[in-house]
């Protein structure tokens, strides 16, 4: 699996337990849809289990299909430089608008952008990334 994707997977999966309230809802929500677009893109739910550490059932169970998602949603995961570069390409399809103007975009396609980019993701507390140590 790509390092972009897992990257991404593992850090939405995080953000589920630190977040409270209404965004916990919106992190578990932004889970499934990465989930979702990860199959749709032809990604196994047992690779899928095994990079986020949970059962496959678990996988297919939350995995939204045909989803769409806005990219402010993955500020915290995704550059926002990376995103305008997304966007100015086109490289995601033409987006459909919201009810309040936002665009989104097909969850398989930012699965297969993150796939062909290798974005860096934010420090975490304590200064590690993603799980991951950089070999010198």
């Amino acid at each position: 699996m790509p390092a972009g994707l897992a990257d991404a997977l593992r850090a939405a999966h995080r953000a589920e337990s630190a977040a409270v309230g209404p965004q916990r809802r919106a992190a578990f929500r932004l889970t499934r849809i990465l989930l979702g677009g990860a199959v749709d893109a032809g990604y196994p739910a047992q690779l899928l289990a095994d990079c986020l550490g949970v059962t496959v059932g678990t996988v297919r169970g939350r995995a939204t299909p045909d989803a769409w998602l806005a990219l402010e949603d993955l500020v915290p995961f995704v550059p926002a430089t990376t995103l305008a570069q997304w966007r100015a390409a086109a490289s995601l399809g033409p987006p459909e608008l919201g009810p309040t103007g936002e665009e989104h975009y097909p969850a398989v396609a930012v699965v297969r952008a993150l796939m062909a980019v290798r974005p860096p993701l934010p420090a975490e507390p304590g200064g590690e990334r993603s799980g991951r140590r950089d070999q010198a």
